[in-house]
């Protein structure tokens, strides 16, 4: 029933109910209510995921408080790992943080101000690729405004809206000059290149779009051989100084090429990688129409693809082909696609403008009806669990372990973040070069198919001798029920099950922190850890103390 009216009533806006009806909605009716829509629905959407936030974050943050302490810029003290892509984003977090801000806080302050300059970047691109489309733009608009990925990632703490907002406004030097309204400017392409640059110092596969930009600068076939070669050279200059000063910069810090990271969500061959990075792109399409519904209007639009689509389209199909090739990733919003966000909505604002002004309409009220649905019917997010319960057990390490114990985890950001005086052991491999770097040859359980999960190595974590090991999720499990290669390891062994007794704690905890997350653990929290009862030597202590 619902779907008739639902059907009847985009009939009646689009003025199709009846044949030589008027439309329910002018054109600029239409426009102004995209606007007001996707505007309504940003500041809903953000409100009603306003406790989100992810595990992952806190990695960075542990990495932030470290450099702001003892100006050391690792995760445990004096251990150069890293386990962090995100360095820009990083460091601007870490100067707020210098400022007095709460370093949660702080990067969701920043992640504003990139959600705010995506916006403006947005604006200023379409004005220059339909100055005379205000349904266009508005088209476009509504729904970057309206897809509820951008509010998610604002509160979730990774860098993803950064990354969109500089690769966006990346292409506004670049979008008049490929349209021929005006010549191209050194001034203006070099700051193309900054912004680029500026990109992949967020996020290092963010160098694929000025890459992209370049081969798309070459192939403009309006332009001379020279102007091209030029053009393209003078955009990657500065990323490619940015790239060589980066690299050198990490393997004199840290003693890799690569970040840390790309050992550690790199377990399986490709074929593997790719099947799951197609499901997860399929997702994202899903769960983001703004990816869908720009591929869709492409397709439809008439006309050859101008040079504007194609210089946005190749930087957005070369990263999804990108993130599609690494596996994509386990979190919610799908939010490896984020960064391709503003281009996508680029491309839908151009492919309107080559569309029939009757089919224009029939786009606006399929947006408005997108924008609407999303926000009424997409579920809501909390803290991650990840980060909820992980937030519990390390403020309980604070306060009851001794500062001196080495504690082995799975959940490595916001324990870790919250116990900022004890070491760890990362058993996934985020944050340690040895488990990163271990051949995985096998799939032995299913949450080794989880990007980023796929690593462990029972016995070297054991040679580390931790005082306790949390097996499992953030709030531990018996080493018998294995969430991770690791834990399934550690079972295995008899120094091990020689070594370390199962205990468990209960941890009590704020009922009103209750609400910022999903609540399907007790309060108090049941925390399930085991106890070294070992000396150096492995000589079992007496009593187990």
């Amino acid at each position: 029933m619902w779907r008739k009216f639902a059907w009847a009533g985009a009939r009646r806006l689009a003025g199709r109910d009846k044949p030589g009806a008027a439309p329910l909605l002018s054109m600029p009716d239409l426009e102004r209510a995209l606007w007001a829509i996707g505007g309504t629905a940003l500041l809903i959407n953000l409100w009603r995921n306003r406790f989100y936030i992810v595990d992952d974050a806190y990695v960075s943050l542990r990495y932030a408080v470290n450099l702001l302490d003892h100006g050391d810029l690792s995760w445990n003290l004096g251990e150069r790992v890293e386990g962090y892509t995100n360095l820009l984003h990083l460091l601007v977090t870490a100067a707020l943080g210098a400022l007095g801000f709460d370093l949660v806080q702080a990067v969701q302050l920043v992640n504003l101000a990139a959600l705010g300059l995506l916006l403006w970047s947005f604006h200023r691109c379409a004005l220059v690729i339909a100055p005379a489309h205000g349904l266009a733009r508005a088209i476009g608009g509504g729904v970057l405004l309206g897809s509820t990925q951008i509010a998610l990632w604002v509160w979730g703490g990774l860098e993803g809206l950064m990354v969109a907002a500089l690769v966006t406004a990346a292409h506004l030097p670049l979008l008049g000059a490929v349209l021929g309204r005006e010549r191209p400017d050194l001034r203006r392409l070099l700051g193309a290149g900054v912004l680029f640059g500026l990109a992949g110092a967020t996020r290092p596969d963010a160098f694929l779009f000025v890459g992209a930009a370049g081969v798309a600068l070459l192939l403009v076939e309006t332009w001379a051989w020279r102007l091209r070669l030029v053009a393209a050279v003078t955009v990657g200059l500065l990323p490619a100084l940015a790239v060589v000063a980066l690299t050198a910069w990490r393997l004199r810090y840290y003693g890799d090429i690569v970040p840390n990271t790309f050992y550690a969500k790199t377990a399986f061959d490709l074929s593997f990688r790719m099947a799951s990075g197609a499901r997860y792109l399929l997702a994202a399409a899903m769960q983001a129409p703004l990816l869908l519904g720009a591929g869709i209007a492409i397709g439809n639009a008439r006309g050859a693809l101008p040079w504007p689509s194609r210089l946005l389209g190749i930087g957005a199909v070369l990263y999804l082909l990108y993130v599609m090739s690494v596996g994509g990733d386990y979190m919610a919003g799908t939010r490896m696609a984020v960064p391709v966000f503003g281009l996508a909505a680029l491309l839908l604002v151009e492919a309107m403008t080559r569309t029939e002004e009757q089919h224009v309409r029939h786009w606006a009220t399929a947006a408005l009806l997108v924008i609407v649905t999303l926000a009424t019917l997409i579920r809501a997010e909390k803290m991650e669990p990840g980060a909820y319960l992980g937030r519990i057990v390390g403020e309980y390490i604070a306060q009851t372990w001794p500062r001196e114990a080495v504690v082995a985890v799975n959940c490595v950001g916001s324990t870790p973040y919250y116990a900022p005086q004890h070491r760890f052991v990362d058993m996934l491999g985020l944050n340690d070069r040895t488990v990163a770097k271990r051949p995985i040859t096998e799939l032995r359980l299913p949450t080794q198919s989880w990007p980023g999960h796929a690593k462990g190595d029972g016995a070297y974590v054991l040679s580390r001798r931790p005082d306790y090991i949390i097996p499992g999720p953030a709030d531990g499990l018996p080493v018998d029920e294995p969430w991770f290669l690791g834990d399934a390891e550690l079972a295995d062994l008899a120094e091990f099950r020689r070594c370390y007794r199962e205990e468990t704690a209960d941890i009590p905890y704020d009922p009103a922190f209750e609400r910022q997350g999903r609540r399907w653990r007790p309060n108090p929290l049941v925390l399930t850890y085991y106890r070294r009862i070992c000396d150096a030597e492995g000589r079992t202590l007496a009593a187990g103390k």
